[in-house]
C-alpha cells in the first residue's frame, strides 16, 4: 500500500469522484478539492502529507494554474494539470508552468497511474 498523498481538484463533482475512486483503487489517500482556492487552502494546510497535485485546468474562483503559482511560491511539488483542451498544453508551456505531464481527458485508470508512478517513483 502507498503512503502517498495526492491533492486533486477539479470542479465537476462526477470527474472528481471517479478519480478519487481510481486513486484510491491504486492505494493513495486523496484530499479532494472543489476549486482552486480550496485546493490552495488544503495544500497550505497539509503541505507536509501532500506528495503531489493533479489540478483541473478550467475551476471556478481560481483556475489550476493560477493555483500551481500559488503553491510554486511555497513548493516544488509535483503537479499534473488535467484538461480537456490539449491544444492548451504545449512542451514549451509545460516545462514553463513547471508541470510533471497533462491528464487528458477523459483519462483511464493505466494512464493516471502511469503519469504518477513515472512522477513519484
Amino acid at each position: 500500500m502507498s503512503t502517498y498523498t495526492i491533492l486533486l481538484a477539479d470542479d465537476e463533482e462526477l470527474v472528481a469522484n471517479v478519480a478519487k475512486a481510481m486513486l484510491m483503487h491504486l492505494g493513495y489517500r486523496v484530499i479532494t478539492a472543489g476549486n482552486g482556492k480550496e485546493a490552495l487552502d488544503l495544500f497550505q494546510q497539509n503541505q507536509e502529507d501532500i506528495s503531489m497535485v493533479i489540478l483541473d485546468y478550467n475551476m471556478p474562483e481560481m483556475d489550476g494554474l493560477d493555483c500551481l503559482n500559488a503553491i510554486r511560491e511555497t513548493s516544488t511539488i509535483p503537479a499534473l494539470i488535467s484538461t480537456g483542451a490539449s491544444s492548451e498544453f504545449t512542451p514549451e508551456k509545460i516545462q514553463e508552468c513547471q508541470l510533471q505531464g497533462v491528464l487528458m481527458k477523459p483519462f483511464t485508470m493505466e494512464e493516471i497511474r502511469d503519469k504518477i508512478n513515472k512522477i513519484l517513483s
